[in-house]
């Protein structure tokens, strides 16, 4: 035991845990290297303990760690009841953390619940305790500590949250801070007033217990009705910050709290410009989707550039949206089934796909309203967002190629995502929206992908550069591929669920997303992503608890709130600008197909030197993989119909399909005589023909003659034999003998 211990503390014994008290807070500065100054211009401050009022100190004391001036850094009735309460939960999630282990655990350790962790946290606390005095320690902790919305230190909280210096803060204010360290988020003031004051009440409580303040003092504080400076409620929706510390504390392998009080020059490519306006325009959509139970949804929304540079982020939620994951529904479709299929060759932007009901080895997934369309183009699946044709062009591509396809694009599987859920965003551990808008770049970017990110480079108290950003792209995909993918998108704003954004004055393609909750009445999760020339745009609105209460209804789905809001933020950003139109590919090709031929043989052809041009449909490939000439000329080409016969006791019903360019002439045979009865030319709206006063035991014959109206070239379907017998019994027999001899046909 005591080898396993000296080996976990090896490579931290020669940490210095003297104390100082001139913590040096870490710096942020935007794209355009000025400082980020959420707070009104308050500069960072260290508190010295001298400063703090009595009731401050122990509003602390009583939440804290009561013990903390008679232990020695360790309490250790409270690491037995931990120990306790860890086994018979078998988790490790009870810390039995003094004030002294708190901090060296946010100063110097990970935030990771293991035992090697917590070997460590020990030994230094034991060492901090040995090399300095208890108000060294308290003092240190309390200008190191998060307090949410930013706030680093106790000088700083007393300023964001009530705009006073630290000394002049009253009781009641003191125990809200207090209160706020053990859930930043949960116990925000700003976020969740109501456990705010809830848990100020706790604290106010345990110090009239403890002796610290007086029943008369206590009943006046939990009255308080906390004034919380009001132009920093704008700040909460700036979520810019917590997101670059959260990937400084990646890039870096530290907590944030060290990351925050290690005086770093962190350079982030945060734009003001368009920060502001994400801030003020998610503020006016905070309680525009207010549901039936009347809550409304959390909210993210995030601007990158083509290169993954976020530009913006802004949230509203009480819970901590940083590294949100969720199922991203229909917005996955174009990165992980189109495109893919795009850049294998396996569909064309106008091919066909048929759109029904289907059965793969059990699964059934369904179109939304469980609707169907038939034969319908891979640009209108997409703009209506339907599930069968993405299932059928991911199987069509490979599920485990797409999948490789999509990690190319940062999109990270479970081991579990091996089904076509995939293609309709079913993941099992979701994604992030900075990871979903990510995807989207390459489109934008001639085919490069960059993964996103919020720092470019981060240099420490000396001034060396200790983080650089590799901001090199990787080719993913042609530019072929994107640019087909943005004459999909843009077509889905004009024609689908994106259509909000549809009278947009320059080019701007996009796709929403929409999740169903299990009841089938609501939804979970909806999403909207659109983009110019310039940049990606993504959107969030969901329920992060999962609570049915905060469920969406459904009337709030991609389409709507989502899609609006990102419509009023570009609008604001290019009110007196316009982007550039998306970039042409010199890798497409615009060629004449053959409408006709696509429409009712659902392949796409290219047209001939003799094709009519009314019969001609102009349409974009890729070069690699464009479509060939037919070894028959396309207006040569005849297209035989499905004669369709069934008959009762007095007639005989007949209907076949039309199509423009062709004559038909259906032919009747009866006692060897042969008789034209129904003429038909350049018709789309097919035949129903009904004989009527037919003879018993009369044997009837049909065909038709199929006639190209510009060439002339005839083609005659086989006969079909009818024969009527009143005798029902040996009705069905005779009749279904005969359908199956002569009924199916090949062309």
């Amino acid at each position: 035991t005591s080898i396993y211990i000296y080996c976990q503390i090896i490579d931290i014994k020669d940490i210095d845990v003297t104390i100082t008290n001139n913590v040096s807070y870490s710096t942020l500065y935007d794209s355009e290297n000025n400082k980020i100054d959420l707070y009104k211009n308050y500069s960072y401050n260290y508190v010295t303990i001298d400063k703090l009022k009595p009731y401050t100190i122990g509003a602390f004391l009583s939440i804290e760690d009561k013990k903390f001036y008679e232990h020695n850094g360790l309490n250790y009735k409270r690491i037995l009841k931990a120990i306790y309460s860890n086994i018979t939960s078998l988790s490790f999630k009870e810390g039995a953390s003094t004030i002294s282990q708190q901090y060296i655990k946010n100063k110097f350790l990970s935030s990771e619940k293991t035992i090697n962790r917590k070997i460590k946290e020990i030994y230094l606390t034991k060492k901090l305790e040995k090399h300095n005095t208890k108000d060294q320690i308290l003092e240190a902790y309390l200008n190191t500590i998060y307090f949410g919305n930013g706030a680093y230190g106790i000088g700083n909280a007393s300023r964001i949250y009530f705009n006073k210096n630290i000394e002049d803060i009253t009781i009641s204010e003191s125990a809200t801070l207090a209160g706020i360290i053990k859930s930043p988020l949960n116990y925000s003031p700003i976020l969740n007033y109501e456990n705010c004051i809830n848990r100020r009440n706790l604290v106010l409580n345990e110090m009239k217990k403890d002796n610290i303040i007086s029943n008369e003092e206590y009943l006046t504080s939990v009255s308080d009705d906390l004034e919380i400076v009001s132009n920093n409620k704008i700040t909460s929706i700036d979520k810019y910050t917590d997101f670059a510390l959260f990937e400084a504390s990646n890039v870096l392998n530290m907590p944030i709290e060290q990351v925050f009080t290690n005086g770093y020059s962190i350079y982030t490519y945060k734009y003001d410009k368009y920060q502001n306006i994400l801030n003020n325009t998610l503020l006016a959509y905070k309680d525009i989707d207010i549901n039936h139970y009347g809550n409304n949804s959390d909210k993210l929304a995030t601007i990158q550039d083509k290169c993954g540079n976020v530009l913006a982020v802004s949230g509203i939620s009480e819970y901590n949206l940083v590294n949100l994951n969720r199922q991203p529904g229909s917005t996955i479709k174009p990165v992980l089934v189109y495109a893919p299929a795009l850049e294998y060759g396996n569909i064309h932007i106008d091919s066909q796909i048929l759109d029904e009901e289907i059965n793969y080895n059990g699964y059934m997934p369904k179109n939304i309203g469980d609707k169907y369309y038939g034969y319908i183009s891979v640009k209108d699946a997409v703009a209506k967002s339907l599930n069968i044709p993405a299932i059928k062009v991911m199987s069509s591509v490979g599920i485990e190629k797409c999948k490789e396809f999509g990690k190319k694009l940062g999109i990270k599987f479970d081991p579990n995502d091996t089904g076509y859920s995939l293609a309709l965003g079913g993941f099992t551990s979701g994604i992030r929206l900075d990871e979903l808008v990510n995807s989207y770049t390459p489109f934008i970017n001639e085919g490069k992908y960059n993964k996103y990110a919020y720092i470019k480079e981060i240099r420490d108290k000396n001034n060396n550069i200790i983080y650089s950003r590799n901001s090199t792209g990787t080719q993913v995909m042609g530019d072929d591929t994107t640019y087909l993918m943005n004459n999909v998108l843009k077509y889905s704003v004009k024609n689908g669920t994106s259509k909000k954004l549809s009278n947009c004055n320059y080019d701007i393609a996009g796709k929403t997303g929409t999740v169903a909750s299990n009841d089938g009445i609501s939804n979970t999760d909806v999403y909207s992503l659109a983009y110019t020339s310039e940049i990606i745009m993504g959107v969030w609105f969901g329920n992060y608890s999962m609570d049915e209460k905060y469920h969406l209804d459904a009337s709030n789905n991609g389409g709507t709130y989502a899609t609006s809001l990102i419509k009023d933020t570009l609008n604001d950003i290019y009110i007196s600008t316009t982007p550039p139109p998306f970039n042409v590919s010199p890798n497409v090709v615009e060629l004449d197909i053959n409408k006709n031929i696509l429409n009712n043989n659902h392949i796409i052809e290219l047209v001939s030197s003799d094709t009519p041009d009314i019969y001609k449909m102009k349409a974009l490939f890729s070069d690699r993989y464009k479509p060939t000439l037919d070894k028959l000329s396309i207006s040569n080409n005849i297209i035989m119909p499905k004669l369709n016969i069934s008959t009762n006791k007095n007639s005989i019903n007949i209907s076949f399909d039309t199509i423009e360019y062709q004559r038909y002439k259906l032919y009747e045979i009866n006692n060897n005589i042969k008789a034209l009865i129904l003429d038909v030319s350049n018709s789309k709206d097919g035949v129903y023909y009904t004989k009527q006063n037919i003879n018993n035991n009369e044997k009837y014959s049909y065909y038709i003659e199929v006639e190209n109206i510009f060439t002339h070239k005839k083609q005659t379907t086989k006969e079909i034999d009818v024969l009527i017998n009143y005798d029902y019994s040996n009705f069905d027999k005779i009749i279904d003998n005969e359908y199956n001899e002569s009924l199916w046909y090949f062309r």
